[in-house]
């Protein structure tokens, strides 16, 4: 089944053109108050293909004074222009500041979860026995000292041939 917009105008009750021709049809007794649009029926072929002429004639009556009237089809055209704009930066004042906001969420949620781990591992330095600790680095400080002899190498073979206490280059 295709879905025209009689179809789905007939079915919509909560749109604008479906509660504005039940209205009118009411009022002019050619529909009941209890009765709904049937896309079947010719009744409401024929009262959808009213409304659409009366809108028709809505809309083509200003054609005339815009094509005639210059100022006037300036001011509409610039309306339309304004309209435009303004619809496109409330789109993309709406988009970007939701990716925005989503993303200082994400910051803000890494943050927190970074400085729970960092209080965590604070509290847990903060009630440990410090007297321990500073006797177990004195023993480690003194068995690095006593089993490694640490010399350096000073010759010139690992260096780019500038000798600093010349302060110039030695040529090889």
């Amino acid at each position: 089944d295709v879905e025209t917009s009689l179809r789905w105008l007939a079915r919509d009750s909560k749109n604008f053109t479906n509660k504005l021709g039940r209205k009118i049809c009411v009022k002019l007794k050619i529909m009941g108050k209890d009765e709904q649009f049937d896309s079947t029926t010719l009744k409401t072929k024929l009262i959808f293909v009213t409304l659409n002429f009366i809108y028709f004639m809505i809309t083509i009556l200003p054609t005339a004074a815009i094509f005639k009237y210059k100022y006037c089809q300036l001011s509409i055209m610039l309306f339309a222009l304004l309209c435009s704009v303004w619809q496109g930066a409330n789109y993309y004042i709406e988009v970007f500041s939701e990716r925005y906001h989503d993303s200082l969420e994400r910051k803000a949620k890494q943050l927190e979860e970074q400085y729970l781990f960092i209080d965590e591992n604070l509290d847990s330095l903060l009630l440990k026995n410090w007297s321990d600790v500073q006797s177990d680095l004195e023993d480690t400080d003194r068995e690095d000292t006593e089993d490694h002899d640490y010399e350096y190498d000073t010759s010139d073979e690992y260096t780019d041939g500038y000798d600093q206490s010349k302060s110039e280059i030695i040529e090889k």
